[in-house]
């Protein structure tokens, strides 16, 4: 993937359609297509990899490691939360996303925030492909200790 050209092809609504157009431009994978797009992005984005209802890798884009919307998943394991698409048996696909409130995946947000999740099973790798994508000035680190002496 051409970083120039991958940096021209960039629209700023993001779905899995979107990603898996890159991918079949590039002749990558979604995931790798997605990994890409994180690398690149301003936006507030998390893709994570997941199997059983538990993730077997997560990444986020810069913009969200800056505002505390990663999770750590080497020598960790994370489960993927009740009540977010992913985690529901009876969606297997949301290409274009659904609004659902950030603190089911990021329990300090505000509880205005939301997050568009997106979400495909594949059956024939066993596992549950997941983008997060918050608005850019959602930030969901917990409180420091203190701040609410």
């Amino acid at each position: 993937m051409p970083f120039n050209d991958f940096r021209k092809q960039l629209t700023p609504d993001v779905d899995i359609d979107v990603l898996s157009q890159y991918a079949i431009r590039y002749g990558v994978s979604l995931t790798a297509a997605a990994l890409k797009w994180l690398e690149c992005t301003e936006e507030n984005a998390v893709f994570i990899l997941s199997r059983d209802g538990y993730m077997k890798w997560a990444f986020s884009s810069p913009a969200a490691r800056h505002n505390g919307a990663f999770f750590r998943t080497q020598r960790n394991v994370v489960s993927i939360p009740e009540g977010s698409i992913a985690a529901n048996q009876n969606i297997s696909m949301e290409r274009a996303g659904m609004k659902i409130p950030a603190s089911i995946w990021f329990p300090h947000a505000d509880k205005d925030a939301s997050v568009r999740e997106m979400k495909i099973h594949s059956e024939q790798y066993e596992y549950v492909i997941t983008l997060l994508i918050l608005s850019r000035k959602t930030t969901v680190w917990p409180p420091f200790h203190g701040e609410d002496e």
